[in-house]
């Protein structure tokens, strides 16, 4: 039995297909959007928004790059996992540790993408700077700098994209 309203048509057509025309509107506005080219799909932790420091300058290979390095000098905590520690030492050293277990000690440089070092010219864009940690044993491992501030940073993995972020404890 259907109730018929004074224009004569059925009011149970009309709940039963609204909902799906609103599930079909959610559909084409959700299928329509952009995604961010490197945008991480693989954890909650993608809900964060961006670190919210003072932004890099426009052009960063603008700066002195001794000087934009000695700003990592610290103790740094992961703004995702909070047991993750990167200390980061004015002689180039590094110590990183996960719920106070240490990694094996690793090198690390922060270096300008129009000039790399040696065997690290892959993937490097030349308006962009970098951070490598090199181990003891092993490939080196490089980083594009995202947004830097002096208490936040952010960096993004250049094997996948991947974005991590750290604060600074000290």
């Amino acid at each position: 039995m259907s109730v018929s309203n004074p224009q004569g048509k059925s009011l149970s057509k009309r709940i039963l297909l609204m909902p799906l025309l609103a599930f079909f509107g959610f559909v084409v506005v959700a299928c329509s959007s952009d995604a961010p080219e490197n945008a991480r799909t693989d954890s909650p932790a993608e809900a964060i928004s961006p670190v919210e420091a003072g932004s890099a300058a426009a052009n960063l290979n603008e700066r002195d790059i001794d000087a934009f390095a000695q700003q990592f000098v610290g103790v740094w905590r992961s703004v995702y996992e909070e047991r993750e520690m990167l200390t980061l030492n004015a002689d180039g050293s590094s110590v990183s540790s996960y719920d106070g277990d240490d990694q094996p000690a690793e090198r690390w440089m922060v270096f300008a993408g129009d000039a790399p070092p040696p065997g690290l010219t892959d993937n490097v864009d030349p308006a962009k700077h970098y951070i490598v940690f090199v181990p003891l044993e092993g490939r080196p491992r490089v980083s594009e700098i995202g947004d830097f501030g002096p208490n936040d940073f952010e960096w993004f993995y250049l094997g996948n994209g991947r974005r991590n972020a750290f604060s600074r404890v000290r």
